[in-house]
């Protein structure tokens, strides 16, 4: 668990959620030379892009999908963010009341270590 904030700095997730109707088991065996070569120019020009503006390019669904991997990332930031909490919320309670709820959420949610 990194606790700075370097890695969301470094990290870009995509999501890869396209199904195949029908893949083909021998698709890689189909993959030509020059096939390769255009994924490679792709692959460099997109590297030369993100060179050139100093980052790569992220789409809302990108940033979305950080958001989540954050979230995620704790049982604290999930529980948070399930509870739909604000600061005026964990305000009203003891240190060791909000500790109840939370460890009541975790072992409702699979967590074994809150």
């Amino acid at each position: 668990m990194d606790k700075t904030s370097g890695l969301y700095r470094r990290i870009v997730l995509i999501e890869l959620n396209n199904k195949v109707k029908n893949p083909d088991p021998l698709f890689i065996t189909k993959v030509t030379d020059e096939d390769m070569r255009y994924f490679f120019y792709k692959a460099v020009t997109g590297i030369k892009t993100a060179l050139e503006e100093g980052k790569f390019r992220i789409m809302n669904s990108e940033e979305q999908l950080l958001k989540l991997f954050k979230r995620r990332q704790s049982p604290i930031n999930e529980w948070l963010y399930e509870g739909e909490y604000t600061l005026g919320d964990l305000n009203c309670h003891t240190c060791l009341g909000l500790y109840n709820i939370f460890t009541d959420w975790c072992s409702a949610n699979g967590y074994n270590k809150p």
